[in-house]
């Protein structure tokens, strides 16, 4: 029909240009007093904007006493920020370790034995989860368990994060090392194949003999050739070999007498020669840097899937604390018994606009003196909530990057 048309293009919106609105307005006098009825007699109520309204299921909570509303609305204002900003961070870092998009990475893994779900489909079709959230617990235990879920998330993805980094940054450093010219990269793979050339099993090394390996630029190495046996008397004369060369350096072997190594390395410095360790503790084999690849790869997904489940975690509660603080702002601005009508609005900016305008007019009966006008209008002062004559609370959209 017209209608079930005009219902999916106004949830079709793509996501990322979408507003979502909670807002819960009392029942009407006329109808049945049941939630879904007095939905329906609203959504007729908007006309042609009904379609980007739908009913917020929010179970009746433990309402408690009127202090530990007054003390639960207040801990929600700071409560629910908190978690808006840990569902943005995870998302960012999320999109940054993994290369996917932002999209892909803030899709809910809320059941792990059906389909990871959208995270608008799971705030508009919002189901309360009363296995992880107890609605006859009290608000102020809710809310303790919302913010474990927080100082969780926060641990668990820092000790990851930095656990990660450190393996990052060893491979970059490697990597940057193993690019570089006959100077500055490791030499142990040169040497060990220049060994196996020369059909030895490794470079001279003795109770008295040692190799000493030295890094000359080629506009030098007729200069080294013709200086280094006059470095020290106990350099084993003719035992200079060129190791491997770049586009930069030779690689120079020398053979010296164990007792005078510091010295002819000392010669080398005086002489502009770079002096080279076969190795170093920064030092990798290729083997170690492709085990090392391997364990970064590793790594890598396994911190995906950690962020991409305290993500879920983090998200799953900050829309339950929305229903929390929703329920709340209803207690106390409408009274019991809880008679409110909890509705999600998803829409471009300017059709939110206006369903929040069709709904100030419906219920500006409601309206107190704070809200109204000199002449009795609707006045939108800009703070959250207490402009309109019903509850009314942003949920930012989580892929609208920061």
């Amino acid at each position: 029909s017209n209608s079930f048309c005009t219902l999916l293009k106004g949830w079709r919106l793509p996501m990322a240009d979408q507003q979502f609105t909670l807002v819960s307005v009392p029942f009407r006098a006329s109808g049945e007093q049941q939630r879904s009825s007095q939905f329906t007699q609203l959504q007729a109520a908007l006309g042609p904007l009904g379609p980007v309204a739908r009913l917020f299921m929010i179970p009746n909570l433990k309402v408690g006493t009127l202090d530990s509303l007054l003390e639960a609305s207040d801990e929600l204002t700071k409560l629910d920020p908190q978690l808006e900003g840990v569902c943005f961070k995870l998302a960012g870092i999320l999109e940054d370790v993994s290369g996917s998009s932002r999209a892909n990475v803030t899709m809910l893994r809320v059941n792990p034995q059906s389909n990871d779900v959208a995270a608008d489909y799971f705030l508009k079709d919002f189901s309360w989860n009363s296995a992880m959230y107890d609605p006859k617990e009290s608000i102020s235990s809710l809310l303790t368990k919302f913010a474990h879920v927080v100082s969780g998330a926060d641990e668990r993805t820092r000790a990851g994060l930095m656990e990660f980094a450190e393996m990052k940054n060893r491979l970059a450093a490697a990597a940057r090392r193993n690019a570089g010219n006959l100077g500055v990269r490791p030499i142990g793979d040169v040497v060990r194949s220049w060994c196996h050339a020369q059909g030895i099993s490794e470079p001279v090394e003795s109770e008295f003999l040692t190799t000493i390996f030295v890094a000359v630029p080629k506009a030098q190495q007729d200069e080294f050739n013709g200086k280094y046996a006059s470095f020290h008397e106990f350099v084993v004369p003719q035992s200079a070999s060129v190791v491997s060369s770049d586009s930069e350096f030779f690689l120079n072997a020398v053979v010296v007498f164990k007792k005078v190594a510091e010295d002819f390395k000392i010669q080398c410095r005086k002489h502009k020669f770079m002096v080279r360790e076969l190795t170093t503790g920064d030092d990798m084999t290729a083997e170690e840097t492709t085990e090392l690849e391997r364990k970064v790869a590793s790594d890598k997904s396994k911190l995906t899937l950690l962020l991409a489940q305290q993500f879920t975690h983090c998200y799953v509660a900050w829309v339950h604390a929305k229903a929390v603080r929703v329920f709340v702002e209803s207690m106390l601005r409408f009274g019991l018994p809880p008679k409110f009508v909890p509705v999600i609005i998803a829409a471009d900016a300017k059709k939110e606009e206006e369903v929040r305008n069709k709904l100030s007019t419906l219920y500006a009966d409601y309206a107190n003196k704070f809200q109204k006008g000199e002449e009795g209008g609707i006045v939108d002062a800009g703070a959250l909530q207490h402009e309109y004559p019903f509850v009314c609370l942003k949920v930012a959209n989580i892929l609208k990057a920061r």
